[in-house]
């Protein structure tokens, strides 16, 4: 029983920090970071993510170069999605990140344009034209722009 007991309050425990260490992220607080990191607090895939989709960059490269939380698909389709052209940039060049298809979707529905081109050109399997296309229709794109963006 104790054992149980002591499993879970762990559990809790991390759960907490991890919640409090995505809670700084998104405030830009590295020095309060790297203090959680040098007291052996440790970051979750979230905290990449969610820095990327927030469009954090420095906290991005901090986590890249320090913290054992790694750059996810997840973490480029948010950035794509948010139109974080940088951090879309960095996580894909310094952590050899690749996307899902969500990516190319989410880009065209927030209307994100440099993003979707580079998409295209980057990840050619990854971009999903019909949707684009449908998506770009429904917001009103000229047909130009879609004949570009989807190489129709």
């Amino acid at each position: 029983m104790q054992l149980v007991i002591i499993s879970r309050l762990s559990f809790i425990y991390t759960r907490a920090v991890t919640r409090f260490a995505l809670f700084l992220l998104q405030r830009v607080l590295r020095k309060v970071l790297r203090w959680l990191w040098c007291h052996g607090c440790v970051c979750t895939t979230d905290a990449m993510d969610f820095s990327a989709m927030n469009g954090h960059i420095s906290v991005v490269r901090w986590l890249n170069c320090y913290a054992s939380a790694r750059s996810t698909e997840r973490a480029m389709d948010l950035a794509a999605t948010r139109g974080h052209f940088a951090t879309l940039f960095y996580l894909h060049e310094s952590c050899n990140a690749v996307c899902y298809l969500s990516a190319s979707t989410g880009a065209a529905e927030c209307g994100h344009l440099e993003i979707l081109r580079w998409l295209k050109l980057v990840y050619p399997h990854k971009f999903d034209s019909v949707t684009v296309q449908a998506v770009a229709a429904s917001h009103g794109w000229p047909g130009s722009v879609v004949q570009v963006l989807c190489g129709f």
